[in-house]
């Protein structure tokens, strides 16, 4: 899409994920759509097992930054990157295990967002599996917020839109009024006012 809610720091991006690929394959990126190496990008480290999420931000130069704990092959994962400012950027999976990056960038154009690829110059690096539930804030999420995020008796919670916040794919991007329906497979939500999930506490992605 050409059409991206953030441009720089800071900013949160965050996506559940499933894959059986044996390389490494982009999630999400928001870049800058006429150059090489000006992005914010999440992606799934295939060729380690189990799959650790990698952070690369580039403003010319990039930097890398991979988890040390990952998510096993064909199982569900939750990939989240925050970035406080230019020199302060966590990677965390299933809401914790958060690795930082001190080094300082500052992409510039960003005008482009990729699900499952590369979206600067040369789109590319593409993602073959299951991504779901894309989110992308204008605000850098706290520690105990990206924990909500994974945790099955909160993960619905910041889905609801507050402020600027982009929600694609599976669930409504819109402020909740009245009755709003959500489905994620097998799994069927409804709520009126608040987002309250009927069935599983702890839904099964997949």
């Amino acid at each position: 899409s050409t059409l991206t809610p953030v441009t720089g720091a800071p900013l949160t991006i965050s996506c559940w994920f499933k894959d059986g690929l044996a390389s490494t394959k982009e999630l999400i990126s928001v870049a800058d759509s006429a150059t090489a190496s000006s992005y914010f990008s999440l992606a799934s480290q295939s060729s380690s097992t189990p799959r650790v999420i990698r952070m690369r931000v580039g403003d010319g130069t990039v930097t890398t930054t991979s988890t040390t704990v990952g998510v096993a092959a064909d199982d569900w994962g939750l990939a989240t990157m925050v970035c406080n400012g230019v020199a302060d950027r966590w990677v965390y999976v299933n809401g914790g295990n958060g690795v930082q990056s001190t080094v300082s960038r500052t992409p510039t154009g960003i005008d482009r967002v990729g699900i499952g690829g590369l979206s600067n110059n040369a789109p590319g690096s593409y993602f073959l599996g299951w991504i779901s539930d894309v989110c992308i804030w204008e605000r850098a999420l706290s520690d105990v917020e990206v924990a909500r995020l994974y945790a099955p008796e909160t993960r619905w919670e910041l889905y609801e839109r507050v402020g600027a916040q982009w929600v694609i794919g599976a669930v409504t991007s819109t402020p909740i009024s009245g009755t709003a329906s959500v489905t994620l497979d097998a799994l069927t939500a409804t709520s009126t006012g608040t987002l309250a999930i009927t069935g599983a506490a702890s839904p099964t992605l997949g």
